[in-house]
């Protein structure tokens, strides 16, 4: 009724023959006269019903309402601006499509699409530091999402395009997101990175004491551990308020350090 001439595979049946062909919907009409009389009757009621019901649902305008309905809980179009910018991205006119998107991200500073369009687009024009930039701003958007994946992801992206030295507040971030998903290891390292990157600023006080616990306390590693706190304890930046913290980790790594020591060493 709605799609008469639609393709349909089929196959029909001969002992121990099938042959397979393509079909219009609307031939399943002339199909319903085989069979017994209460099939055949069975089947054209249904048919018919079914007719009439998609007939009635099309005159009546509620189809279209349910299209419309569904369209706008469900369906997506695009900003006529960030359409722009696609064209001209298509077009490899990259100046014309980042000036498009950076104003647009100007307007909606929280433009997911947008972003991410701005990042092929500044790759491709070979603006490595404005990628990293929207690199960075793609990785706080789904830290903030609570993303780890899609975070993690722009995170490597950011480093493998050679950046070093991501916000300390974002690094601390996705340092704890390791940990807390259990790469115990890569964590301490993304910890000591923060720190030495960002050592005139207060979040590395924090990353070297997260580094130094994990080295002492899951690693078993107390002599790293003991750098770190060392690190931490030699620190310009103002830190009365982690002290406590840090004498205690160094009084245990020493102790852990000392324990593990040879006996020579010992004596």
């Amino acid at each position: 009724m709605r799609f008469p001439k639609l393709k349909i595979d089929m196959a029909l049946f001969a002992l121990f023959l099938r042959f397979r062909f393509k079909a219009s919907a609307y031939f399943y009409g002339s199909a319903l006269g085989v069979g017994s009389p209460v099939a055949h009757w069975a089947h054209l009621g249904g048919f018919l019903f079914g007719m009439a019901a998609a007939y009635g649902l099309k005159v009546s305008g509620l189809e279209q309402k349910a299209f419309d309905t569904i369209e706008s809980k469900v369906g997506w179009s695009a900003d006529p601006e960030i359409v722009r910018a696609g064209d001209a991205l298509e077009k490899a006119n990259f100046d014309e499509a980042a000036t498009i998107l950076v104003n647009y991200l100007n307007q909606k500073p929280g433009a997911l699409n947008a972003l991410e369009m701005l990042q092929q687009v500044q790759w491709r024009r070979n603006g490595i530091s404005y990628y990293l930039q929207v690199t960075i701003q793609l990785c706080q958007f789904n830290l903030k999402a609570q993303d780890s994946e899609s975070a993690w992801r722009e995170f490597e992206s950011y480093s493998n395009a050679g950046g070093d030295k991501l916000p300390a507040t974002t690094w601390l971030e996705i340092a704890r997101m390791l940990e807390a998903q259990g790469h115990l290891e890569r964590a301490a390292t993304e910890y000591e990175r923060l720190a030495d990157a960002h050592a005139a600023e207060k979040p590395s006080i924090l990353a070297y004491i997260a580094a130094g616990r994990l080295y002492l306390k899951k690693l078993n590693r107390p002599d790293e551990a003991l750098k770190c706190y060392e690190k931490a304890n030699s620190s310009k930046v103002p830190h009365l308020d982690w002290q406590p913290n840090i004498d205690a980790g160094l009084r245990e790594a020493r102790n852990a350090t000392l324990s593990t020591a040879p006996l020579a060493l010992k004596s």
